[in-house]
């Protein structure tokens, strides 16, 4: 089994998000195959105008069931939030949400999911994209 460990930027600032990959890649005929995803939802701020992006990653093995997973966890620690517990961390799969702040709203119609690239491949030809 390879696994290839990513670290982020030691600092972020407030609403940044670091994005991690673990990419375990099991064989075998009778195990599904897990693919890296990653999750990108358009967030705002009405009371200050502002506007960014939210990114959700881990493993799964469609778009949909990426977009389905990262769902679950905001919902799973906004609830958290709300009810003034801990939030729950990362879940199976890789996939967790932290930094829930009040006054944002997440459009999850506009969100867009796909495999994961490291954009800071060396091997990569092309630009970046989701």
């Amino acid at each position: 089994m390879d696994a290839a460990f990513l670290r982020a930027a030691p600092a972020f600032p407030a609403g940044a998000v670091a994005v991690f990959r673990h990419d375990q890649r099991q064989e075998g005929a009778d195990v599904m195959h897990l693919e890296f995803y990653e999750v990108d939802v358009p967030i705002h701020d009405t009371s200050r105008a502002l506007h960014g992006v939210h990114v959700f990653t881990g493993k799964a093995s469609s778009v949909t069931e990426a977009l389905a997973r990262a769902h679950q966890v905001y919902d799973a620690a906004f609830a958290a939030r709300q009810a003034g517990l801990e939030l729950p961390g990362q879940q199976d799969g890789g996939w967790g949400a932290r930094g829930v702040r009040d006054g944002w709203e997440l459009d999850w119609a506009s969100a867009k999911a796909g495999r994961w690239s490291n954009p800071n491949d060396w091997t990569r030809k092309t630009p970046y994209e989701l």
